[in-house]
């Protein structure tokens, strides 16, 4: 960064001038184009059935399941807070963590919503952060590390160590609040309609239809849908699905 390269005088010269074009440049092509993108992803639920508005914009949504085309801004995002920390943070270690850190929330978020339409590129980007977080921790053990950052790290330490138990407990109330608030009521009752809608339409389309649809499913969406026939074929007596 500039913090370590003596050759650049800040405020001073060409650096004032450059200055102006950088914000400007970077408030148009980063900015502009992330809201745009950002903007037509919030549209595109009411304008998908536009042939025109698919195949200008496909290359948002090609790679994502159909309700995860946001999934991009968060690749996006990944890469600028995984740099952001050798702006604001000088110690080696504290750099590195904070990039791990990143990957590591990414890692997570693609475990759990599966965004990619293929079940093999999931796997594979998981597995990809996977090693880069090994690399990053390797590369840690041989960095020299200021002995007055070991109080940060033993006072971060403690409630990470307790995470977990946070996170259960907070699981735990949403499902509770999730059995009880009438709005996820409602929200689930819409869902049941929904479901309701799509059985009766696919089942009267004919057989060359409907094996075109399952064809053209993403991988995550097929398994739900195969592991939601499984679930009616075996309980197929409605009285057996409550305990």
């Amino acid at each position: 960064t500039l913090m370590v390269d003596r050759s650049v005088l800040c405020y001073e010269g060409d650096w004032s001038t450059m200055l102006v074009i950088g914000v400007v440049s970077m408030t148009v092509w980063c900015g502009g184009l992330g809201a745009l993108f950002a903007w037509i992803i919030y549209i595109s639920p009411r304008h998908w059935a536009d042939r025109d508005f698919r195949l200008r914009w496909k290359f948002l949504f090609l790679k994502f399941r159909t309700d995860c085309a946001w999934f991009s801004l968060v690749i996006v995002g990944k890469g600028v807070a995984a740099n952001v920390g050798f702006i604001f943070l000088s110690e080696p270690g504290t750099q590195i963590f904070f990039s791990l850190l990143c990957l590591g929330a990414y890692c997570s978020l693609v475990g759990v919503v599966r965004p990619w339409r293929a079940y093999q590129t999931n796997v594979l980007d998981i597995l990809s952060h996977i090693v880069l977080l090994f690399v990053g921790f390797s590369i840690a053990w041989f960095l020299e590390r200021d002995p007055s950052v070991n109080e940060g790290v033993e006072a971060l330490s403690i409630p990470l160590a307790f995470a977990t138990c946070l996170a259960t407990a907070g699981s735990v109330v949403h499902m509770a609040v999730t059995q009880e608030v009438g709005r996820f009521k409602l929200m689930r009752s819409e869902a049941i309609s929904q479901a309701r809608e799509v059985v009766d339409r696919l089942a009267h389309t004919d057989e060359e239809y409907f094996s075109k649809f399952m064809n053209e499913l993403p991988d995550h969406d097929f398994e739900a849908f195969a592991i939601a026939s499984v679930a009616v074929k075996r309980d197929g007596n409605i009285g057996s699905w409550s305990l």
